[in-house]
């Protein structure tokens, strides 16, 4: 097994290394894992939910900016179109972030990075906030050689 971050433009891997490639709540090169993959390997993919961390989205952003569900979709048909018999499973919990926690998950995602200064503040003067974690998770196998 190997667990790797690198730029997946430029994989320093030859072609066919891998059974399985999991990608998780980052873009895609769907090119680069079908070349990187074994002729039936496997990939997994997990994205962000329509929920995932809706009340950073709430508090930080204009609630009527687009829909998370839409680009849910928009990710699963693109990954079908490249990997045919996908299959999907979401995951959704909570969790009460501690200030110390939600301060390191907001310094984390990308939706903070961008956010008022002012809200984001705001948003780590409370003691604790509860926060949604959803996923959709898909995989499918290679079917090209």
């Amino acid at each position: 097994m190997i667990w790797c971050v690198a730029d997946l433009t430029r994989s320093p891997f030859r072609d066919h290394a891998f059974n399985i490639m999991m990608n998780v709540l980052s873009p895609s090169n769907y090119e680069e894992f079908r070349r990187l993959l074994v002729p039936g390997g496997m990939l997994v993919k997990v994205i962000p939910g329509p929920e995932y961390l809706q009340e950073f989205r709430r508090f930080l952003y204009d609630p009527s900016s687009p829909k998370q569900a839409e680009a849910v979709e928009e990710t699963a048909v693109l990954f079908a179109r490249h990997f045919p018999g996908m299959k999907q499973q979401r995951i959704r919990y909570e969790a009460e972030l501690s200030q110390l926690h939600l301060e390191a998950m907001l310094k984390m995602t990308p939706l903070s990075w961008h956010a008022p200064e002012e809200r984001t503040q705001l948003l780590l003067a409370g003691p604790s906030l509860t926060v949604t974690f959803d996923f959709t998770i898909l995989w499918g196998e290679h079917l090209n050689a």
